[in-house]
């Protein structure tokens, strides 16, 4: 009598290395996000964002799919155990779930397996951060006002996701999105002397701050109700006036930083309260855009073989072509 061997672990990154064989694997996933959608038939489905260390994809579950049921009743930082088998989709890498099943998701070391972090030690980054806003920044108040804020909101700020799934969405990626855009302002930013550093510096450390208030964060972001009423834009703005009591910033520095939190999404279908119409505004949109591209970027060639195409990146509206080594 035979014995089918035990099925084999694989990380989302060497699962996609299997693609052309029909073999399943075992993947532990975290669930990043859940979208109830209505197909072509009117049939509705949901597409769950699935996630480890290595990388992530889009799963497409349908009302006849054995797991529907428990994708159903799942909720966003939900950890699974699927047998997966690589395949794709429209050239895109999406592997089918043949089944799943709930794993802990307080065992600390499937937890470990799960969560992307920064590449570079949260420490060094706000270390980084800090350093920046004493070194960097003269004005006095604006230091200070800086100083005081990100000391009451030190563990948020080290621990929240700049996203739910678009880019730095994973612990630590608010302050590394941070960090990266003061060091691409500190390279640029002399080029212009129309824009004042100390508020394009200050504007930056501030422009996403909303987003500690805007998600629930427990290994998967959550918007919760205050973030799906007034979305991080309004609540960054009610995050610098409360700080007021901490600090009180002349009415017209806190005025310039309000505009630079109101206006930094641009457009207002991206969720702009207004369009940016100063000079710092308008580079620290310019310098978050491209943080956030590039960092769509990176996250796509991290499981883009040389030579070839990646998957569709929704944010960047195109499949990124990876140049071979």
């Amino acid at each position: 009598m035979s014995t089918s061997s035990p099925l084999q672990y694989r990380t989302i990154q060497t699962l996609q290395a299997e693609k052309g064989t029909s073999k399943a694997y075992l993947v532990r996933l975290l669930v990043k996000n859940i979208d109830e959608k209505l197909s072509k038939a009117q049939q509705t489905y949901f597409a769950v964002t699935l996630s480890d260390k290595t990388g992530q994809f889009i799963f497409c579950c349908f009302q006849d799919h054995p797991i529907y049921t428990l994708i159903k009743g799942l909720k966003n930082g939900a950890v699974l155990e699927a047998h997966c088998a690589p395949d794709t989709y429209n050239n895109q890498f999406s592997p089918r779930i043949q089944f799943a099943t709930v794993l802990d998701g307080t065992d600390p070391i499937v937890i470990d397996a799960l969560i992307e972090v920064p590449k570079e030690p949260i420490s060094d980054l706000w270390a980084e951060l800090t350093k920046t806003v004493n070194l960097e920044i003269k004005d006095v108040d604006y230091k200070a006002f800086l100083n005081t804020l990100i000391f009451k909101l030190k563990d948020q700020f080290q621990k929240h996701p700049a996203g739910r799934t678009m880019h730095h969405a994973y612990h630590g990626g608010l302050l590394e999105h941070t960090v990266h855009m003061l060091r691409v302002a500190l390279r640029i930013v002399d080029v212009y002397p129309s824009v004042n550093k100390d508020i394009a510096l200050a504007g930056i450390v501030v422009h996403d701050l909303g987003k500690i208030r805007e998600y629930d964060f427990n290994y998967a972001a959550e918007r919760n109700q205050e973030g799906e009423f007034l979305g991080h834009v309004v609540l960054g703005i009610k995050i610098l006036a409360e700080a007021q009591t901490l600090y009180a910033l002349p009415k017209d520095k806190l005025l310039a930083l309000e505009h630079i939190v109101a206006a930094h999404m641009l457009n207002a279908e991206w969720g702009a309260a207004t369009k940016p119409c100063t000079p710092e505004a308008i580079f620290v949109s310019m310098v978050d855009n491209l943080d956030a591209k590039m960092a769509m970027v990176e996250s796509t060639f991290q499981h883009t073989v040389p030579g070839t195409f990646g998957n569709y990146t929704k944010g960047l509206g195109t499949c990124l072509w990876r140049n071979p080594v």
